[in-house]
């Protein structure tokens, strides 16, 4: 199988996260080494785990659980940084608005 991966190949370290997002009844698989074949450890449906790295054809994460997961953008997303709540900003188009510290009057 073409870009099945290598499960020998070097790791280059990556610092962020991969959000799974791929919905269909079979999940992704998290494997034991950086390739396809007989290494599935667990299958996850969705999620966010910690990347500490990448290999290095840029085909397997690797997890900081030591695991690999895919890649594939069909599936997964790389996010750099997780957002946070100050990130949330909204644009409010109403000029009267009254804004309070708390709830009441």
């Amino acid at each position: 199988m073409e870009g099945s991966g290598n499960p020998n190949q070097p790791v280059n370290l990556l610092s962020g996260f991969v959000k799974v997002f791929y919905k269909g009844k079979d999940g992704v698989n998290v494997r034991k080494a950086p390739c396809m074949g007989d290494n599935v450890d667990q299958v996850v449906f969705d999620g966010v785990y910690t990347v500490v790295g990448i290999s290095a054809e840029g085909m397997w994460y690797k997890l900081k659980s030591g695991l690999f997961l895919t890649s594939d953008k069909r599936y997964v997303q790389f996010i750099e940084k997780l957002p946070t709540a100050s990130s949330n900003m909204v644009k409010v188009e109403i000029p009267d608005l009254n804004i309070r510290k708390g709830p009441g009057g």
